[in-house]
């Protein structure tokens, strides 16, 4: 007996290291598997961060190219729908005609290269990077921040419409003043005034 029950404990060791081993040989190959997991959700999270960058950036370039358009469509039908005098001095109407068109000029500036931008900030693809830029960050740096640095210049230069329109509110002004002196000396040349007083 004790020879069987000394095979039958030695044949439960075997199927237990067996077992055991199997077991490690599992455990092992899982524990890759989870490094690789880990590996691929960095990997999903940094793509993540990347396209978050990047939608970020696509929202202030149409944004910016959106208000400069506004404004340049402000600047110009200004331009248009002003009055002008016969009587306005040369000079008064040269700066007005030079600021109205630089403010025309500077957001369409500004539109058109936000709008350059925002196609190549669309066109990246963090998955597959250009050459030369490991991340969005770099390609932003490398590629596009010179050309944004530009646009936002030119929109914040849009100061000269408030120089046109303060042009335009000193013709208006004139034309105001010359009907408001015309009116004046109507009133008191009328004869109906004078005999109120």
């Amino acid at each position: 007996m004790n020879i069987l029950g000394a095979i039958g404990q030695g044949g439960m060791q075997v199927a237990d290291m067996t077992w055991s081993m199997r077991c490690r040989k599992e455990d092992i190959e899982h524990r890759k598997l989870e490094i690789e997991w880990r590996k691929y959700d960095i990997w999903c999270r940094w793509v993540d961060e990347q396209w978050h960058a990047m939608d970020e950036k696509a929202k202030q370039l149409e944004q910016i190219a959106n208000l400069s358009a506004l404004l340049a469509g402000f600047a110009l039908i200004g331009m248009c729908e002003v009055n002008i005098p016969s009587t306005i001095s040369g000079i008064l109407l040269i700066a007005f005609g030079t600021t109205t068109a630089i403010a025309v000029a500077l957001p369409i500036s500004s539109m058109l290269s936000s709008c350059m931008v925002l196609v190549a900030v669309i066109k990246f693809d963090p998955k597959s990077p250009p050459h030369g830029c490991s991340d969005f960050m770099q390609f932003w740096t490398l590629h596009c921040e010179a050309d944004w640095r530009f646009s936002f210049r030119c929109f914040n230069l849009f100061d000269s419409f408030g120089s046109s329109m303060a042009l335009y509110s000193n013709i208006v002004n004139s034309q105001i003043f010359k009907r408001l002196d015309g009116f004046s000396s109507m009133i008191m040349n009328n004869k109906i005034w004078h005999h109120l007083l």
